[in-house]
């Protein structure tokens, strides 16, 4: 597997067709390709892990180091790795049964060349990177919720699958990961890996 998106991100990288043109446009490129692979289940309010990609504000929020789309390093964004592991793999995406067609080799090239090329979304920039919560586990964090806005925290650990936190006023509370959003559970998981 790692043999096969490593192949196909060199090739991304390397097709003269790229190369020799502008960079590739969002909306002309390659929302079409996620609309007719991604947008039947991640779309509208009840999108698959909170992965809203129908509307560009959302995938926005989904841009950058600790995102599913990391800007300029499509080998370490989680879209390219799912979108290119084999057809059997049940961590493919889309899934075989969800009645849509999985990308071609020749459209996640294209993905991973927009990601290369810093994944802008229709001329809207993704949050810089200083907005993104810092892996530091001693540093205040801004804890997504999944029901909406941050709040700030620290993280203190993981309890069994709760996420433990301490406010600034020193109070620890233990959470649910189904109040966060995906993208905060997964970095409550860095930050318990880390010595």
């Amino acid at each position: 597997m790692r043999q096969t998106l490593a192949a196909l991100l060199t090739a991304a990288v390397s097709l003269p067709a790229f190369q020799a043109r502008a960079a590739l446009d969002f909306e002309k490129d390659v929302r079409p390709l996620l609309a007719g692979s991604c947008f039947k289940c991640h779309s509208g309010s009840n999108a698959k892990k909170g992965f809203q990609m129908d509307k560009p504000d959302e995938i926005i929020k989904k841009i950058g180091p600790d995102g599913y789309i990391v800007p300029g390093k499509p080998a370490q964004s989680e879209v390219i790795h799912r979108i290119s592991l084999p057809l059997d793999d049940p961590d493919r995406m889309p899934p075989p049964n969800r009645g849509v067609k999985a990308l071609s080799e020749d459209q996640v090239k294209v993905v991973a060349q927009w990601i290369l090329e810093g994944a802008s979304v229709g001329g809207a920039a993704p949050a810089p990177a200083t907005a993104t919560p810092a892996a530091d586990p001693k540093a205040l964090q801004q804890w997504q919720r999944a029901s909406g806005g941050p709040f700030p925290a620290y993280f203190v650990k993981l309890e069994g699958a709760n996420i433990v936190l301490r406010s600034e006023s020193g109070q620890e509370r233990s959470f649910p990961p189904e109040f966060f959003a995906p993208e905060a559970v997964e970095l409550a998981k860095r930050l318990a890996a880390q010595p």
